[in-house]
C-alpha cells in the first residue's frame, strides 16, 4: 500500500542541527541530530530515526523472512537506506537480494557516510545484494524474477517521481506483487494513518469495485479506519493477511501488514542475529502460529 512518514506538526517543528544536506534530481536529503539520534528526510518528512529504526525494521524487515516458506530471493523495493538489507542478510539462508532504488544520492550518502554504513553494517555493499538505480515500480512491472520474499519500501509521496504515481500504476503494482510473489512467500508493505493513504486506498478500491464481491464491497464500506480498509483491500489479492501496528515515539503510528498466498501459521526460521522486539508480535494475539 501507499506508505507515508508524516509526523505531526509539533515535531516537526523540533530543535536539530544538520549534518548534510543534498538537492537531487528527486528530492532534498537531510540528515540531522534529533533527539540524541539521527534522522533521515527526504523532502523534510521524516523517514528513519536511528533511535527507533531497529523496532521499525524488526517489524519490517525480520518478521517476513521468519515467516515465509523460503528466502532465497528476496527484493526490496526503495530501502536506500540500506537498514531492511541489513536485517535481510542475519538470515544466511538468504541468497540474492535486488534492491531497487531511485536516487543515487541515497544510496551514496547511506554506503559512505561514515555513521550511516555502520549502522546499515554496509549492507549496500554485501556481495549477496545487487543494488539497482532505478524507478522502483517501472522495474518491477518489467521483471521476469520471482520472489520469495518482497520488502515494498517506497516513498512516493514525498519524492518526485519519474512518472506520476497514479491509482492505476499502483495497482498494476500491487496485480504484478502478486503475481510475481512465489508460492508461500510474504509481501510486507506499511501503512500510517494518514488522509493522502486512505485517500488512494479508496481510489484503489473504486477501481476494483465491479471484480469485486458483493461481500468485500460491504466490509470495505463498514471500515472506518485506513488499516481497515487496507487489509480488505489487501485481502483482495492475498488469502492470508496479519498485521503489527507499532506505535514509535518520534515516527508515530505505522503499521506492518504481511499477506501471502499460504496461511502465516508458522515461525520457520530464526536470524543470525537475535531480534529484539518481534516477540512483541509473535506473542500477541494477532499471530497465532508458532514452532
Amino acid at each position: 500500500m501507499p506508505a507515508s512518514t508524516k509526523t505531526s506538526a509539533a515535531k516537526k517543528k523540533a530543535n536539530s542541527s544538520v549534518l548534510f544536506t543534498k538537492k537531487t534530481p528527486y528530492q532534498t536529503i537531510e540528515l540531522v541530530k534529533h533527539h540524541g539520534g539521527m534522522l533521515l528526510k527526504l523532502n523534510g518528512s521524516w523517514q528513519v530515526h536511528t533511535n527507533e529504526e531497529k523496532l521499525y525494521h524488526e517489524s519490517f524487515a525480520t518478521v517476513p523472512l521468519m515467516l515465509a516458506e523460503k528466502v532465497e530471493k528476496v527484493v526490496i523495493l526503495g530501502g536506500g537506506d540500506g537498514l531492511a538489507a541489513r536485517n535481510v542478510l542475519h538470515f544466511p539462508g538468504v541468497k540474492e537480494i535486488t534492491l531497487v532504488e531511485l536516487d543515487q544520492g541515497v544510496i551514496d550518502l547511506c554506503s559512505t557516510n561514515e555513521i550511516w554504513s555502520k549502522l546499515n553494517e554496509g549492507a549496500l555493499t554485501n556481495p549477496r545484494v545487487k543494488v539497482i538505480c532505478a524507478d522502483a515500480i517501472d522495474w518491477f512491472l518489467k521483471t521476469k524474477k520471482t520472489f520469495d520474499v518482497i520488502i515494498h519500501d517506497l516513498e512516493d509521496t514525498e519524492t518526485d517521481q519519474p512518472q506520476e504515481v497514479s491509482v492505476e500504476l499502483y495497482q498494476a503494482l500491487f496485480d504484478a506483487i502478486r503475481d510475481k510473489l512465489n508460492p508461500g512467500g510474504v509481501l510486507v508493505t506499511t501503512v500510517a494513518c494518514d488522509d493522502q493513504i486512505d485517500e488512494m486506498l479508496q481510489a484503489l478500491f473504486a477501481t476494483k469495485s465491479e471484480e469485486i464481491p458483493a461481500e468485500v464491497r460491504k466490509a470495505f464500506a463498514q471500515k472506518r479506519s485506513v488499516l481497515g480498509r487496507s487489509e480488505v483491500l489487501l485481502k483482495t489479492l492475498f488469502p492470508h493477511v496479519i498485521q503489527w501496528p507499532v506505535e514509535f515515539p518520534e515516527l508515530e503510528l505505522h503499521t506492518q501488514f504481511y499477506c501471502s498466498k499460504k496461511p502465516l501459521t508458522k515461525i520457520r526460521r530464526e536470524p543470525d542475529v537475535k531480534p529484539e522486539f518481534v516477540k512483541r508480535f509473535f506473542g500477541s494475539k494477532r499471530f497465532k502460529g508458532g514452532k
